[in-house]
């Protein structure tokens, strides 16, 4: 009888199998409690607000706007069908789809190596999709994409080993391919990966009379089921009469965002957050990197495929600006490398009883080092102490407060509008806003050729809706204000509060609370607070 982990735990490998299981659970749930209340940040505010438009019957591009291709506004459009539109509840969904991608990727990995590796393998992706330095805790579209990227590698592996249903697993590999691109472009390279394996397969079991042929037969079915259902996306927003604006939205208008930094600052943006990465996770970086150099056997697939799959996954990273939770996309050639390094080792252990010592040592030694340096994040900190660590003074914590305030003092059919990036507070306010303009970053750079267009779209609905409270947040990181682009928004703004708005309060950042604080309930000393950086309440006056 095979042990679990390289060891002779139990002797029945059933209980064995259970009790890991459990362990693996357990441990995946528990790193999770803590974080899983940290406060929404502006992805998760404008995602949710555009799902809230889907379901209230809107479109994407047209009723909501943001810089993202469609599929995370439809997850979370289910997301807010399910759960409260709170913190808590996107993330408990968070973790619960997480928690699918890790049982694919056990799946993968037993199919692939061996039940032993794959438990390593899940071990550690359970403990490095948590952590902090890829926002584990944040529902951002790297983490929803690991998801259909993982099945797509997932059924390309089942194609390579069947005869019968090998088409059918080739096009739903392309299609969840597909779908972790429509999530974002950039995972392209990573579902490269499903292509690779179902390409290096056909020149391993097939003679050179065959392998073109086959080669060129699987790559058709893989391309058939990834453009089938990128055809139905598109031609969906085309039938609706927004394709122009769904392009712009989905593609043009990131690339230009992209554009904005050269090539070597991406590079070394890109660097910096491995770097980073690196030094909060070193344990399993030296596991994944040593993994090429242990001669692992229990692998079905060659171990430099995985190591392409990481270097793929790292180009797609370095695009952009290089944000933590871009690193998540590496999440899983990481936790395959750890682990096939691990139950290497462990498998040069001949003796049982060793075997198990060894395995206990080493699943406490990466524990260890990998959580201690963020203990009190997964167990014990503040939020608040959380929010200023990860997020600066950008006031994600305090949103819930001012969405409180909003909620309280307006009804259901009131429009709110927010002069900055901050849509989880109309989010959490459960209030509609006064623009299709959720975030006001489009307005506020003259590298995107069309922000004027958006200012004056913006000028025209809030001069319609007449909202009954604008919130404007006079903070560099809300605006990302460029130095060239006009200001019409500002002046108009200025004139529209002072003829027909009330200041209601005022919140600044204190250097001595760490905290937005509101003028009309806290003593504020002038000298503890940073000039140039409030959130101002303005009540429409009554007529």
């Amino acid at each position: 009888m095979q042990p679990i982990l390289k060891t002779t735990l139990f002797s029945n490998q059933a209980i064995n199998q259970r009790l890991l299981w459990a362990g693996i659970v357990l441990f995946y749930f528990v790193l999770r409690i803590h974080p899983i209340g940290i406060p929404l940040d502006r992805d998760e505010g404008v995602f949710g607000l555009v799902g809230r438009t889907i379901l209230e019957g809107g479109l994407p591009y047209l009723h909501g706007i943001d810089q993202k291709p469609p599929l995370i506004f439809y997850l979370y459009a289910l997301i807010l069908s399910i759960f409260p539109s709170t913190a808590l509840g996107i993330h408990v969904f968070l973790h619960l789809y997480n928690f699918i991608t890790l049982v694919i990727l056990f799946l993968f990995s037993k199919r692939a190596m061996d039940t032993a590796t794959a438990f390593w393998i899940v071990f550690i992706f359970a403990l490095i999709s948590i952590n902090p330095y890829v926002q584990g805790y944040t529902a951002s579209i790297e983490m929803f994409a690991l998801l259909p990227l993982m099945l797509s590698i997932w059924w390309a592996l089942l194609a390579t080993e069947s005869d019968s249903h090998q088409s059918l697993y080739l096009v739903l590999s392309g299609i969840f391919g597909a779908l972790a691109c429509w999530f974002k472009p950039p995972f392209v390279f990573s579902a490269a990966f499903a292509l690779i394996i179902i390409v290096h397969k056909a020149f391993i079991h097939n003679n050179t009379g065959e392998r073109l042929q086959i080669v060129a037969k699987a790559v058709t079915f893989w391309l058939a089921g990834g453009i089938g259902v990128s055809i139905c996306i598109v031609g969906y927003f085309a039938y609706k009469g927004v394709f122009e604006e769904f392009y712009y939205w989905s593609f043009r208008h990131g690339m230009l965002y992209s554009a904005m930094i050269p090539v070597g600052d991406k590079l070394l943006l890109s660097w910096q957050g491995l770097s980073q990465l690196l030094q909060n996770a070193p344990i399993i970086f030296i596991l994944a990197l040593a993994c090429p150099f242990l001669k692992p056997t229990k692998s079905k697939l060659s171990i430099y495929l995985i190591v392409g799959f990481f270097l793929l996954s790292l180009v797609g990273v370095s695009f952009g600006f290089a944000y933590k939770h871009y690193y998540a996309q590496l999440l899983l050639p990481l936790a395959i490398l750890a682990g096939i390094a691990i139950s290497t080792v462990a498998g040069k252990i001949v003796d049982s009883r060793k075997q198990t010592g060894a395995s206990i040592v080493i699943v406490i030694a990466v524990f260890v080092v990998q959580i201690l340096p963020n203990f009190d994040y997964h167990f014990s900190q503040a939020q608040l102490k959380i929010n200023r660590k990860f997020y600066g003074i950008n006031p994600f914590f305090e949103s819930v407060s001012i969405a409180r305030y909003l909620n309280e003092r307006t009804t259901p059919e009131d429009e709110i509008f927010i002069f900055g990036s901050e849509p989880q507070i109309l989010l959490l306010a459960e209030r509609r806003s006064a623009t299709a303009f959720y975030m006001i970053y489009p307005l506020m750079n003259s590298i995107y050729p069309r922000y004027l267009e958006f200012q004056q779209r913006v000028i025209e609905e809030v001069e319609n809706s007449k909202p009954e409270y604008i919130v404007s947040v006079v903070l560099p990181a809300s605006f990302l204000y460029d130095g060239k682009a006009e200001q019409s928004t500002s002046i108009f703004l200025q004139k529209y509060l002072k003829q027909n708005y009330q200041l209601e309060d005022r919140l600044l950042f204190s250097d001595a609370a760490q905290s937005w604080i509101s003028v009309k309930q806290g003593n504020i000393r002038r000298d503890q607070v940073r000039p140039n950086v409030a959130i101002m309440l303005f009540r429409r006056a009554k007529s």
